[in-house]
């Protein structure tokens, strides 16, 4: 949808929204915040990859799956709030996350 989009700086997206698709934002360098609604279940494998800039997440617990490398190259995340059942699955997710603090 917005793959490569370099001038995404925030996004917020709609409550109607249900499933956030693979690849979807991958490699938006610029996006520094998303906004998930509670509508969203479903966030495909690398719907967030190389969002270099993003500092934080807030994923709702309407979240019930993430797929892989979903949030992978997001090197300046520092703080992650997210549904406990994800915490096993996190260095699938998230990749390397030596200085991120997460939250459940």
């Amino acid at each position: 949808a917005f793959r490569g989009c370099h001038s995404l700086v925030k996004i917020d997206i709609p409550d109607s929204v249900i499933y956030i698709g693979c690849f979807a934002f991958r490699n938006c360098y610029d996006l520094v915040k998303i906004e998930i609604p509670d509508s969203v279940k479903h966030i495909g494998g690398e719907a967030f990859n190389g969002c270099s800039k993003l500092v934080e997440v807030v994923i709702p617990d309407s979240v019930i799956n993430i797929g892989y490398d979903a949030f992978r190259g997001c090197y300046k995340l520092t703080s992650i709030t997210m549904p406990k059942l994800f915490e096993p699955q996190k260095s699938k997710i998230f990749g390397k996350y030596d200085n991120i603090e997460f939250f459940t």
